[in-house]
C-alpha cells in the first residue's frame, strides 16, 4: 500500500503538470473542467486511501521518509514524459534520497518497535 501511495502521489503531480500545460492562459472554468485536473484529483484520492491503509501496518517514522520517493518518480516524469532538462546535481540529489530511504528501511527491518498488531 505504501508503494501505491507513492505511485498515486507521483501520478497526481504528473497530471497537475499536464493540466497546467494544457490550461495555460485559459479562463478558470477551462482549468477546472480539464480532464487532467480531474485525473489529479482522482490520483490524490487514491493516494489518501492507500496512505491510510499503509499507516495501519507501517510506523509513520518509516512510511513518511518513503514518500520522498515521489521526488524520484517526478524526476522520471520530468525527463521522459515532459522532456525537461535534468541536471547532474538533480541526479546526485536523487541518489542521496535513495540512500536515505534505504537506511530508514534497513533500520526499520532490524526491529518491530512501534509496529502495532491489528
Amino acid at each position: 500500500m505504501l508503494c501505491a501511495a507513492v505511485g498515486f502521489q507521483s501520478l497526481a503531480s504528473a497530471c497537475a503538470r499536464q493540466a497546467g500545460l494544457v490550461s495555460a492562459g485559459r479562463q478558470v472554468w477551462a482549468v477546472v473542467l480539464n480532464p487532467w485536473y480531474a485525473g489529479q484529483l482522482l490520483a490524490l484520492g487514491l493516494q489518501a486511501v492507500c496512505w491510510m491503509a499503509a499507516l495501519r501496518r507501517v510506523p509513520l517514522s518509516t512510511a513518511y521518509p518513503c514518500m520522498s520517493l515521489v521526488l524520484l518518480l517526478n524526476l522520471g516524469w520530468s525527463k521522459w514524459v515532459f522532456e525537461e532538462q535534468v541536471s547532474s546535481g538533480q541526479y546526485f540529489a536523487m541518489l542521496l534520497i535513495l540512500a536515505g530511504v534505504f537506511l530508514v528501511l534497513r533500520g526499520a527491518g532490524r526491529g518491530n518497535e512501534g509496529v502495532r498488531a491489528s
